[in-house]
């Protein structure tokens, strides 16, 4: 994996004291430079190819240390940073060749891993530099930035000068940067994979300690030291961060994240408890280094909290809160399922009924969609059930409209944007719905009213199927039991027939009820109707 280290420099006039650096492992490199340590750290064999070497400074800077560093280095020239002007100039003067050499590699190639030395930057330029790596590190896949490197210089300060990273404390604004990603996008993946990262960084650090504590110990133990070699290991490492927790939380997270994507609302209590539990005890699992994590995951919890139910049931209540928590985050497909189901699941549930039975599931959802179809889009909605129908079926054409009937060859029929704000008036008046309903109506007002049977008027004519005139008064063929006629006059009655709700039609004289119960043809192939 290709290696670069972006360092600065300062102090144009004069040359830097002759003194030692150490890394915390121990090693240590005396010289006036601080560099020339961190690059026998980071390239033991020199320049491999694929690694480089950045100076950034001053011209002035440059020109007087560039030369005396033990590798050669790109030097790249920035102005001192007085003026808004120069700060942009500054930003971009590391920003466009990193774009570069973002856009030179393969989709093959490993990234490139960053390394950057703020030690000798002069007033504001570490944060300008900073702030560009950062920002093309976000823009492309392709570059990592590893540590941010300081050497702890102080002037007259016997003994090693330490040079060590600082990546934690951008870590922990990334943390709360994927918190907010979170919870104003649904976006959970980005901050699980930073709590597994810290927590695998924090196991790799006390591995070392472990290590240089094992050392320690057995020299401790040949000068005469009594004590077993796990106690005196123990004793060296003292108190250890317990990182556990940060593998739960990120657990919990990508759990939550896909439930929400997934529609999986029957895990939602479940999930949703778990997470929460450790958002809310956060603050006492954290602590020390690990502060700043657990203030993010706290008030992720306290921002969560109010938005989600308090009890497991009824189920209906989550798909509510998760097609609101959707919508909000502009995740328009998972809010336009979970709010097609919210009218279901609850009548299951208002009803006794199993609202994960798939039979069930199925009876109750077609009462309310088959108002919607075609054929019966006539037949009036129950006045109970009005508003929780229409909102029902508002939010499955737009459903409709975005996954099918709104896309052609060249794109959408609809603009994609007037396709959003439907989706996200339909979702909010099914909501509407539900809230201002303290209970459902009866199922059965639906299922009854859905009940419909064809008729057609007493005084209604069937045409003949060759002259399209009249041939008979239905009335008349209530004087004969069996009637010869030919099999298209029975269809010719489309143009008369219609449907109506059983309920209000089976008392009703002035319709009949169409039901050919029994067509029979004879051997000449004349053809007989019973009615």
């Amino acid at each position: 994996m290709p290696t670069l280290l972006i360092s600065t420099i300062g102090q144009p006039t004069s040359d830097y004291d002759q003194t030692v650096y150490q890394l915390d492992d121990g090693t240590t490199h005396s010289g006036c430079y601080h560099q020339d340590l961190l690059l026998r750290h980071l390239f033991p064999e020199g320049l491999a190819p694929g690694d480089a070497f950045w100076l950034v400074s001053t011209q002035e800077a440059l020109d007087r240390h560039a030369d005396t560093l033990s590798l050669a280095p790109r030097t790249i020239a920035i102005p001192k940073g007085g003026s808004n002007d120069e700060f942009w100039s500054m930003y971009s003067a590391i920003a466009t060749p990193l774009a570069e050499i973002a856009a030179s590699r393969q989709p093959e190639d490993a990234p490139i891993t960053i390394h950057l030395d703020l030690t000798h930057g002069f007033r504001v330029q570490p944060v300008f530099l900073q702030a560009a790596v950062r920002a093309c590190c976000d823009l492309y896949q392709n570059l990592h930035l590893a540590e941010i490197w300081y050497a702890f210089y102080e002037r007259g300060h016997p003994g090693p000068h330490p040079l060590r990273t600082v990546t934690p404390i951008v870590d922990m604004e990334r943390v709360a940067t994927d918190v907010r990603a979170f919870l104003a996008h649904g976006v959970g993946e980005a901050l699980a994979e930073r709590l597994v990262a810290v927590d695998e960084r924090i196991r790799q650090e006390l591995a070392v300690a472990r290590r240089q504590a094992a050392a320690q110990a057995l020299h401790m133990q040949t000068d005469g030291d009594t004590r077993p070699m796990g106690a005196i290991i123990e004793d060296l490492l003292g108190p250890q961060v317990d990182s556990r927790h940060l593998r739960e939380g990120a657990h919990a997270i990508r759990s939550f994240a896909a439930l929400a994507r997934l529609n999986h609302t029957p895990a939602a209590a479940c999930i949703t408890r778990d997470l929460l539990r450790l958002t809310s005890h956060a603050r006492a699992l954290f602590t020390g280094s690990l502060a700043p994590i657990g203030q993010a995951l706290a008030a992720l919890g306290d921002q969560l909290a109010p938005l989600l139910p308090k009890d497991p049931t009824p189920l209906w209540g989550w798909h509510r809160a998760l097609a609101a928590w959707c919508l909000d985050r502009s995740l328009f497909q998972q809010a336009l399922t979970h709010g097609a189901e919210m009218t279901t699941t609850r009548m299951c549930e208002e009803q006794g009924q199993d609202p994960l039975d798939r039979v069930c599931r199925q009876r109750m959802g077609h009462a309310v969609s088959a108002f919607g179809q075609r054929q019966l889009k006539h037949i009036a909605v129950p006045a109970k059930w009005k508003p929780m129908v229409d909102a029902a079926n508002a939010l499955q054409d737009v459903r409709n409209t975005v996954n099918h009937a709104g896309l052609n060859a060249s794109g959408t029929t609809t603009p994609t944007t007037a396709l959003a704000d439907q989706t996200r008036s339909a979702i909010q008046r099914i909501i509407a719905a539900h809230d201002a309903a303290p209970a459902l109506p009866d199922p059965r007002e639906l299922e009854r009213a859905v009940q419909a049977i064809l008729v057609l008027p007493r005084n209604a004519t069937v045409l003949d199927p060759h002259t399209n005139t009249p041939r008979m008064v239905v009335d008349d063929l209530l004087d004969h039991a069996i009637t010869p006629c030919h099999p298209e006059a029975l269809l010719c009655t489309q143009t008369v027939h219609e449907y109506r709700p059983r309920c209000l039609i089976e008392h009703n004289p002035q319709y009949l009820q169409v039901v050919p119960y029994a067509v029979f043809t004879n051997a000449a192939g004349q053809v007989w109707a019973y009615r």
